[in-house]
């Protein structure tokens, strides 16, 4: 028999599973395993956050929230597809910077269409208020859970 949710924090908990659970999280570029959803989230942090010089692998550790192994070996597997380059850090001899390649650039964009139409279905299905509520709400969530972050990452 269903358990039914006893406060708002776990009605909010069962209503962000259902969401995830429903697919909605996913590119057709994802599901057919040519990225995973790691490799997405690395890519897009790099063109997001990092242009120009690139990233450190243990700049990309740490705003993920992973070991530098794990980095490392998405690094390793997103090079064996060309989709990011290494290069020496021109401050430090010693470091490697990471950049997205032009391929990969290319792939991130394909995921990022892909992302937008999926929301642009949601927010037509939605319609223009209920869109612009969730947008504040969802607004309103990350900037509470930005600043209560462990301030190390």
């Amino acid at each position: 028999m269903p358990r039914h949710p006893s406060s708002a924090a776990e009605t909010l908990l069962n209503a962000t599973r259902r969401f995830t659970r429903a697919g909605f999280s996913q590119s057709q570029t994802m599901l057919t395993g040519e990225l995973s959803r790691a490799d997405w989230h690395l890519m897009w942090l790099l063109q997001r956050d990092f242009t120009g010089e690139g990233a450190r692998p243990s700049e990309l550790a740490k705003r993920l929230r992973v070991t530098a192994g794990n980095v490392a070996q998405q690094l390793r597997s997103l090079e064996s597809k060309q989709l990011i380059a290494r290069a020496q850090d021109n401050e430090d001899r010693r470091a490697v910077m990471i950049k997205l390649t032009a391929l990969g650039e290319i792939k991130l964009e394909e995921v990022k269409k892909e992302y937008v139409s999926e929301f642009e279905r949601l927010t037509t299905h939605l319609g223009a208020e209920d869109t612009t509520q969730l947008i504040r709400l969802l607004t309103t969530a990350a900037a509470f859970l930005e600043k209560t972050e462990d301030p190390s990452c």
